[in-house]
């Protein structure tokens, strides 16, 4: 009997220490739960300010382009206006098609291209139909007497064509060893009229290596150049007249002494 209380005290105590492990096991778990929880918790806020500040940005990012969208779209605008306001004759051309057929050439036709065109005249017909016009503004159609800009490119072959001066081999050698050309020169318009012109054309900054801007601004000088024209017959009349009236004084000079 004094046994079996002892095997039962044994089995209680052993029951008692199971229980308690047991419970200092749960709450070990429990506690590694809870900081797994508390972990789980801190990097789910951090994800959520992280996901807040990314969406902030992201929407100053659209505020952004789309204020850089209205002071471009505002900017073209403007260079519309100004362009089709000019009393100045514009061209806006592009010619990168151009500029790689340029660049491709062996170096000596590079260092002189206007020699180079005098002496190949087929490689100045092959560049003619790269010379792409972009747009025309109302007074270089005005200037040529052309009611659009597709009747004025319509007769741009033919002005090629007449070309005998060599401008636009010059033209096109200029702008490729400095970068612009100014020249005085005659042109006829659509309606045949005769007209002395001011060309210059430039390549803007930045697109030296591509060509893909090429501007041009065509000043009317038959005015001007027919006033001096018109001076210099008057100079010319009035030199004649001097030397008739000279002439005149001295054969009346002559006669009286013979009488």
């Amino acid at each position: 009997g004094g046994i079996a209380i002892v095997w039962c005290r044994i089995n209680i105590v052993v029951v008692i220490i199971a229980v308690f492990v047991q419970t200092n096991g749960d709450e070990q778990s429990r506690i590694k739960v809870q900081d797994a929880l508390a972990v789980s918790q801190n990097e789910y806020r951090l994800a959520e300010e992280r996901g807040r500040e990314a969406n902030k940005e992201l929407t100053q990012e659209i505020e952004r382009r789309q204020e850089a969208q209205k002071a471009l779209t505002a900017s073209e605008l403007h260079y519309r206006a100004l362009f089709e306001e000019s009393a100045v004759g514009l061209w806006a051309e592009s010619w990168p098609e151009l500029k790689e057929l340029l660049d491709s050439l062996h170096q000596e036709a590079k260092n002189d291209l206007d020699s180079y065109f005098k002496t190949n005249p087929g490689a100045l017909a092959q560049c003619t139909p790269l010379l792409k016009v972009n747009s025309v503004n109302r007074a270089a159609l005005d200037l040529m007497e052309a009611d659009s800009q597709a009747d004025l490119l319509k007769e741009l072959p033919r002005q090629f064509a007449l070309d005998t001066t060599g401008f636009l081999a010059r033209r096109i050698a200029s702008l490729y060893s400095t970068g612009s050309f100014d020249t005085e020169i005659v042109a006829y318009t659509l309606k045949g009229k005769k007209r002395h012109l001011l060309v210059s054309t430039s390549i803007p900054r930045g697109y030296e290596k591509t060509w893909e801007m090429v501007f041009s601004s065509i000043f009317d000088l038959t005015e001007r150049i027919e006033l001096e024209e018109e001076k210099k017959r008057m100079e010319q009349q009035l030199q004649s007249s001097r030397q008739f009236q000279a002439v005149a004084t001295l054969a009346g000079g002559i006669a009286h002494q013979f009488n």
